[in-house]
């Protein structure tokens, strides 16, 4: 028998959207919203990761459901994939996520690891240039506020 976890997963897996997807948003809202019901909810975050690496010129919300979803569980429980996934393909919502972080009491460890995270975006040939020019802000506020 299939868990809501697996349903969840499947239909992420199968999202696609792309820059003038207008439905994108509420297709979202709809898979996710069952998500504060998960017992494991962690298990679904690698696919929600998925779907912004893969429609990262798609309105996936600002943050919107995937952010939000995520952003629910403690950090250290997602940082890791988060981490994988902006190496892989950073997008506007990823190192969004890795910003807001940043923006939160974290231990210094991760606090170098991320801004280091950040500065390697920049040249990274993944990375449009509107990403970059994001990141280039985003490391500019964190050092100054540092």
């Amino acid at each position: 028998m299939r868990t809501t976890a697996d349903k969840m997963i499947a239909a992420l897996d199968a999202f696609e959207a792309g820059s003038n997807d207008d439905h994108a948003l509420s297709k979202l809202y709809a898979i996710t919203e069952a998500f504060e019901t998960l017992p494991d909810k962690a298990r679904v975050v690698p696919s929600m990761l998925s779907v912004i690496e893969r429609c990262g010129e798609a309105d996936l919300g600002s943050p919107g459901p995937l952010v939000h979803c995520i952003e629910s569980l403690d950090y250290e429980l997602y940082l890791s994939r988060l981490i994988d996934s902006v190496r892989r393909k950073p997008s506007y919502l990823n190192v969004w996520m890795v910003n807001r972080i940043l923006n939160a009491h974290v231990r210094g460890e991760h606090r170098e690891q991320l801004l280091e995270l950040l500065r390697s975006v920049t040249a990274n040939p993944a990375a449009s240039a509107s990403v970059i020019k994001e990141t280039q802000g985003f490391l500019q506020n964190q050092v100054s506020a540092g």
